[in-house]
Formats: structure tokens, sequence, C-alpha cells
């Protein structure tokens, strides 16, 4: 046999090790999107860089929330949340404490989109938690007004399917093949 072919061969078997043992080590990433309502102070907002949150219930969820029980009216422990300069993350600005694997968000990065005297809107990216998942990286929004305020994330990643990384590795493989019996 010559060493294409070997080299071809023990690849392939690296390829098809990995499709069947690397989704058992993958845990899973927490899919889905949450809304959260909640009162806020102060009612003033125009230099504001510090909300007080009380009362924080869920209004939405789906995916791996909704499947979890999270459902309207869910109480969610909300900690204050500062966006002053230079900021901190807050680790955690809110989590749920009903559940038997609870969920908790850390806010990492925090801009401001537009803020009034009656209305602020903030943007930035955060981790989600759950237990026995994967730490989840996403994108989350608020929005207050002097009637309500609104908390919102969902997860900003797309991770491969181990399958899809092997489709992907044999088809290189073989195009590599294919070019070098073409140039013998």
């Amino acid at each position: 046999m010559n060493k294409t072919k070997k080299t071809v061969l023990a690849v392939s078997g690296v390829l098809l090790a990995f499709t069947l043992f690397a989704g058992q080590a993958q845990a899973a990433l927490i899919k889905g999107s949450i809304g959260l309502s909640g009162n806020y102070a102060p009612a003033d907002l125009t230099t504001a860089t510090f909300l007080d949150i009380t009362d924080a219930i869920v209004l939405s969820a789906d995916g791996d929330f909704g499947a979890a029980g999270l459902g309207l009216g869910t109480i969610i422990s909300h900690n204050d949340l500062d966006f002053s300069l230079p900021f901190t993350a807050i680790t955690p600005l809110w989590a749920t404490t009903t559940l038997v694997d609870n969920f908790s968000f850390d806010l990492t990065t925090v801009h401001v989109e537009s803020q009034d005297a009656t209305h602020i809107d903030l943007v930035g990216t955060g981790i989600m938690h759950r237990t026995g998942y994967d730490d989840t990286s996403g994108k989350w929004a608020f929005g207050a007004t002097n009637v309500s305020s609104a908390f919102t994330w969902a997860s900003s990643q797309a991770v491969p399917e181990p399958s899809m990384l092997a489709l992907l590795g044999l088809g290189l493989l073989g195009f590599v093949g294919a070019r070098r019996f073409n140039k013998k």
C-alpha cells in the first residue's frame, strides 16, 4: 500500500472516530430567548447611569427557557443595573431561584443606544448559565420608558455539529486525494 493511501486511511479513521465520540464530550449550549419586565428607579432617566430594578418577572420564554418551566409571571431575582463608566461586569445581573436547574445571566458589556428624561435603551453582550449546560454567550437589550421596562436576551452562538465537521473534513480529504491522483 503506497504512502498516499495509508495517509487517506489514517485521516479517515481519525475523522470517523471524531464523528462517533465528539458529540458525547460536548455539552449543550442554551438555546432560545427570554424577556423580562420589572419596575425601576429613578423616574427621570436624563443622566441615569444606575437603575434600581425591582419586581422582575418573566414576560416571555422559548427554547430551553420555556422547556425548563419559565413562564409568564415567574419571579426573577434581579440585581441593580450599574452602567456607569468605566463599566464593570455584573455577575449575575439576574437569576431564577424557583427551578431545579436555575438560570443566571452575567452582564459583560453595555452600550447606551439612546437616553432622555422618559426613556433609555441599552444593548450589550453577556453570558447565560444553566445547570448542566455550557455557558452561552448572547446579546441582550434593555429598554425603559416612563410606563414600563423590558429586558431581552437571545443566544448569538451557532455551534457546528460534529457530523458537519466530519463531512467538511472528508470533503477536503477527497479534494486533496483527487488532486494528487490527477497529478500522477
